[in-house]
């Protein structure tokens, strides 16, 4: 099941978005268009919103379990509501953001082939298919929904290539479309879109180097996150019951190593994946 899908379903409980007339639905539903997510901004949120319900309610004993308190296991289902659906409606914008990266990536591979066969006189539509047929992922996928437009929904080459252009939220693929569409037209632009590639290759170069700066930092961070800080809480742990008189219960004690600190440390490590280019994780 596809996420679209799972959404689908869950927002299928109740349509929040009524509850929500001045929600900007248009953008979202663009965000999640771009982001390859197949459901409309309405139907999004109201996923969002029932999810986040759905998720506090069902915490609600495991709350209770860990703290043995009423007013506990009430209270702090409902703060995460917000969380969870403010982290949810933002998923989309992350999403067509690394969605955009990994495709200028692909591009800088795809862009390199499609100048050598076009001047090497293949006729588009084959170097269309090539490409859709590479395996480069989601440039792979956009490029056969392309030759799908042409062959069978009718459109023109150059229609079906702006429209893939306005699926991305990348400017370079912008320009890659309007080079793609100046070749087509006219036969001739092969210079420009090496050019392009070149330019896709010194960028990626940038962001590498960029990220290996700094990843010495976010490496001694989980360090910290993850060794040291658990270890000071072990020391103030042995001291606090032994010399200060601070008291520990077994469950205060589990909430810290068996949740606490483990989720912080998960947090960290998606924050460092988040940090690095979308082309170094493939």
């Amino acid at each position: 099941m596809s996420i679209a899908d799972f959404a689908s379903e869950i927002g299928s409980l109740h349509d929040f978005s009524i509850y929500f007339p001045s929600f900007n639905h248009r953008e979202l539903g663009q965000n999640l268009a771009q982001a390859d997510i197949g459901i409309s901004g309405k139907a999004w949120l109201s996923f969002c919103i029932s999810f986040s319900i759905c998720t506090a309610i069902l915490s609600i004993p495991i709350v209770f379990a860990l703290t043995a308190e009423i007013s506990t296991s009430i209270v702090a289902p409902l703060l995460i509501i917000p969380l969870i659906a403010f982290s949810l409606l933002k998923y989309p914008a992350y999403m067509k953001k690394r969605r955009a990266e990994q495709i200028e990536w692909e591009l800088s591979i795809a862009l390199r082939a499609i100048a050598l066969e076009i001047s090497l006189k293949a006729p588009f539509e084959k170097v269309v298919g090539n490409v859709a047929r590479m395996g480069l992922g989601p440039l792979s996928q956009e490029f056969s929904k392309i030759e799908r437009e042409v062959e069978i929904g009718g459109s023109g080459m150059a229609s079906a290539l702006r429209e893939f252009g306005e699926r991305i939220d990348s400017l370079i693929a912008k320009r890659a479309v309007s080079h793609l569409i100046v070749i087509y037209e006219s036969g001739v632009g092969t210079l420009a879109l090496s050019k392009l590639t070149d330019e896709l290759s010194t960028m990626q170069k940038a962001k590498t180097r960029e990220y290996s700066g700094k990843m010495a930092i976010l490496g001694l961070l989980f360090i910290a996150i993850s060794c040291i800080i658990p270890a000071l809480f072990s020391a103030y742990l042995i001291i606090g019951s032994s010399v200060l008189s601070i008291g520990f219960s077994q469950s205060d004690i589990f909430i810290a190593y068996g949740l606490a600190f483990p989720a912080v440390s998960a947090l960290a490590l998606l924050f460092i994946k988040e940090k690095s280019p979308s082309f170094l994780s493939l």
